[in-house]
């Protein structure tokens, strides 16, 4: 690796492990969902007392999540941004998504503005200031 990655190397493992966060998901929902009785490619109704549906629920919101930040963290590091504040932000964008992850599959705390909620903004939050001190990196 080059001296320059190195640089990043927790911004960079972190988003690695938001893509096998989603492929762990994944690998748990679809026989889940097929021993509930649901087709491939089909939405379980909503359940939020159903362990298939929280599951399904947390995949798809991760892989809707993980274009993005990847993009912010590459973003990032591309324009050179401060390692510190890359590897930081990312490394917390990570942790918080495991945080929904974790709230979301067991069913823990509220439907809405429970944990699971601000772990969600918090991880936006991540992301979006990751984009911004890219833009920010490349402006100034």
């Amino acid at each position: 690796m080059t001296e320059t990655l190195a640089a990043y190397s927790h911004a960079l493992m972190s988003v690695a492990l938001f893509a096998v966060l989603c492929q762990v998901l994944s690998a748990l929902l679809a026989p889940r969902l097929s021993k509930a009785g649901h087709a491939p490619g089909t939405v379980p109704p909503v359940n939020y007392d159903d362990p298939v549906f929280r599951l399904f629920r947390s995949y798809h919101n991760s892989v809707d999540s993980m274009g993005p930040f990847a993009a912010a963290v590459v973003a990032a590091v591309l324009a050179g941004a401060s390692p510190f504040w890359v590897n930081l932000l990312a490394s917390l964008g990570l942790l918080a998504r495991l945080g929904v992850v974790a709230c979301y599959v067991p069913g823990i705390g509220k439907n809405e503005f429970g944990p699971r909620t601000f772990a969600y903004i918090f991880q936006s939050a991540m992301t979006i200031l990751l984009g911004l001190l890219a833009a920010g990196t490349l402006l100034f």
